[in-house]
Parts: structure tokens; sequence; C-alpha cells
């Protein structure tokens, strides 16, 4: 009944006819006595409990056909074809700077990518002091400001939403773009190419 509740959470209807049984998995010790589950392909990571797994089973070397975002339950969506492959929690935007719905592709990518709007103010020890920090902000007397760093950046629009490695807290918290688990966030650029469509639903 848990593990039926937990896959009816975490994949969308359409998808559930065709997911394979082990696509979503309990996390580590919310089970009583249940070991660590072992997914025969695929990579699967696993976060704070109140988070959920990340799936990922593509086909090597095969791009992705699609994304699909949904901010109703911050979770990520991989196609190759009709065949769902990938599944991850995300943060998107928090009130006054929700993530934008529709259709998209992604224009470009960036391994190395920081903000041109927000970062944050720094001392001369590298000690973060202010984390909301934009570039025309002063700093405090003896820091200095730093772009927020947005590794792995798939960009969406050219008014800078995108989706990038980042904090996840477990709730929306970005300034508009899609902030995912960083080793995932790796295997999701690796498997996107430039024009992939990417749909941001309700």
């Amino acid at each position: 009944m848990r593990a039926a509740l937990l896959l009816a959470l975490l994949l969308p209807a359409a998808a559930l006819a065709s997911a394979p049984p082990p696509l979503v998995l309990p996390m580590p010790g919310t089970v009583p006595n249940q070991p660590r589950p072992v997914v025969p392909r695929g990579r699967d990571y696993y976060f704070d409990r109140s988070l959920s797994a990340v799936w990922w089973n593509p086909q090597p070397g095969v791009p992705l056909s699609r994304i699909e975002v949904r901010l109703s339950t911050l979770k990520l969506y991989a196609f190759q074809g009709d065949a769902l492959v990938g599944i991850a929690p995300v943060s998107t935007g928090k009130e006054g700077h929700s993530t934008p719905t529709g259709r998209y592709k992604v224009l470009e990518k960036d391994p190395n990518h920081h903000s041109t709007e927000y970062g944050g103010f720094y001392n001369a020890k590298g000690d973060l002091l202010e984390a909301n920090a934009t570039p025309t902000m002063t700093p405090p007397e003896g820091a200095h400001y730093e772009p927020a760093p947005m590794p792995n950046f798939l960009r969406l629009t050219w008014d800078g939403v995108g989706l990038h490695a980042g904090y996840l807290p477990g709730y929306a918290a970005s300034h508009g773009c899609i902030r995912l688990p960083k080793g995932f966030s790796k295997d999701l650029y690796d498997a996107v190419t430039v024009d992939t469509p990417v749909d941001i639903v309700p």
C-alpha cells in the first residue's frame, strides 16, 4: 500500500501505465528493516528524507526527447521518446518570482554559468554574509559581491530562467529558475541537446 501511494504521488498519470515497477523506491529507513534497494540498471540518489529520491535510467548515448517540470509537485520528469527515464525533485520560483509555465526549449548550455542578477556578499575569508544580494547593492564594509554560481545551466529564456544545480530545501525557493540536485544536474546536462523541449506545467 505504501509503495503504491508513493508511486502515485511521484509519477504523472500518463506515465503510470508504462512505468516499470522499480521506478520509484521508498527512502532508506522509511520502511522498518528494509535494506537499501537495488536498481538493476540506472543510477539512484538519496537525499534528506524530506525530499524524494532521484531515479535515472536513460539509454546511453540517446538524447532526451523532452523534459517536464510540475510546479505543484516540485518534480522533474525526463523522457526518451515516450519512455520515462528520469525523475528528480526540484525547487522552483518562490512567491513574487514564480517560474513561468509554458512550452520552452533549451536555448543554450553552459556548465559554469553565473547569475547576472543575483549573488552574495562575502568577506575576505570567503564567508557568506548576505545570500540575496544583487550587483546594484552596496556591500558591507570589507565585503565584496560574487554572482551566484549556476552549474550545468540549461537556458530556457533570454531573461534568465533555466535549469541548474542548486540548493533544494523541499519547497519553492528560487528567483524563477528550476534548481536541480547537483549530481543529477550533470547527468541531465549531458543528456540534453539545444532545442530539447521543456514543458513547465502547474
